[in-house]
């Protein structure tokens, strides 16, 4: 592939490709199968990391359609079968670039973990980062912060 292809249109063709090569490992395509923004390469990377947490929990903030919680889902699954807790509350909110997000995305989220068969690893906590950790006793072993892009939302799912 060219590499003086726009940006977008080369991340399309990986993904693409990456979906639909019978060269691409299964959890790979399923991963890909699902809506979100995260690359190929990090679609690989949160698998990797997910496949080596041995024991504790893996925590991810930010689920929207579930694209990173299927990565990191197949990965757990694959390996030590860690539970994965997605926290994302699917309420009305206008992202930093426009994206509107809401409820809808919650059943889109659902569709995808059952289509991808990972509803036994994930734990999905519908609630803000700030309410979750309040009552939050598992250990993490894994933290994968993708919720709220604003520097303050950021900074509130670190500090939580």
């Amino acid at each position: 592939m060219s590499s003086g292809l726009p940006h977008k249109l080369r991340r399309a063709a990986a993904i693409v490709a990456a979906r639909y090569s019978p060269a691409t490992p299964a959890y790979l395509r399923k991963i890909m199968s699902v809506t979100g923004q995260l690359s190929v390469d990090e679609c690989k990377l949160l698998y990797a990391l997910a496949s080596e947490v041995s024991a504790g929990s893996v925590v991810e903030i930010g689920s929207y359609r579930g694209k990173s919680t299927t990565a990191l889902a197949l990965g757990s699954r694959d390996h030590a079968g860690i539970p994965v807790y997605a926290i994302e509350p699917h309420e009305e909110f206008e992202g930093v670039l426009g994206g509107s997000f809401g409820p809808q995305d919650r059943v889109a989220f659902f569709k995808h973990m059952l289509r991808c068969g990972v509803c036994e690893t994930i734990r999905l906590v519908n609630l803000p980062s700030e309410v979750a950790a309040c009552g939050w006793a598992a250990p993490v072993s894994l933290l994968w912060i993708d919720g709220d892009h604003r520097y303050e939302g950021v900074k509130k799912d670190f500090e939580c």
